[in-house]
């Protein structure tokens, strides 16, 4: 039984039908983030031959790996998305939301 995307799972009377809905769900989700992540990156400033961000010329085997940064700038950007956890190179990055604090009560100190 397929579903439609964000289909309200509980609406399926079976447990196991809802397990699969959701386990489809969650496989073409990570599949279609596959696919973003290794499709070729595009910029309107891309002239074919230099690096977006400094102008550098880009080696012949990265411009065949459809490659638009030199080794030097794609490390940096990958530096940045590591540094941030992946906020840099989203377009809409997420709200910061503080961590909650441990409550002191809960708190169990072991001798």
């Amino acid at each position: 039984m397929a579903l439609e995307k964000n289909e309200n799972y509980f609406e399926l009377t079976d447990d196991s039908d809802r397990a699969s809905a959701i386990e489809a769900q969650f496989n073409e989700d990570a599949l279609e983030e596959a696919r973003r992540r290794i499709a070729p990156e595009t910029s309107p400033d891309f002239d074919g031959k230099h690096c977006i961000e400094c102008g550098e010329k880009i080696p012949a085997a990265r411009l065949k790996l459809g490659k638009i940064r030199c080794i030097d700038c794609q490390s940096q950007k990958e530096q940045k998305t590591k540094f941030f956890g992946g906020l840099a190179a989203s377009p809409n990055p997420p709200p910061f939301r503080r961590p909650p604090t441990p409550d002191s009560s809960l708190t169990r100190v072991y001798p």
